[in-house]
């Protein structure tokens, strides 16, 4: 589980990419890719929703593409 959590700190401090969500303007997608993961799918997507300046995790999981 350490190890889950340290890729999600690397791709919220330096992400590929950052998305908004079309329908709310609190939501960001970060997006990492990882090219020695084992998995085919190897970008990790991390939805963050910011409240009152405040940002928290929503879910973050492992996707083939960014979206």
């Amino acid at each position: 589980m350490e190890d889950k959590r340290r890729l999600i700190k690397e791709t919220l401090e330096k992400p590929d990419k950052i998305l908004e969500d079309d329908f709310n303007e609190s939501i960001k997608y970060f997006y990492k890719f990882y090219k020695h993961s084992k998995k085919p799918k190897r970008y990790l997507c991390v939805v963050i929703n910011y409240l009152n300046g405040d940002g928290f995790v929503l879910t973050a999981h492992f996707m083939r593409s960014i979206k």
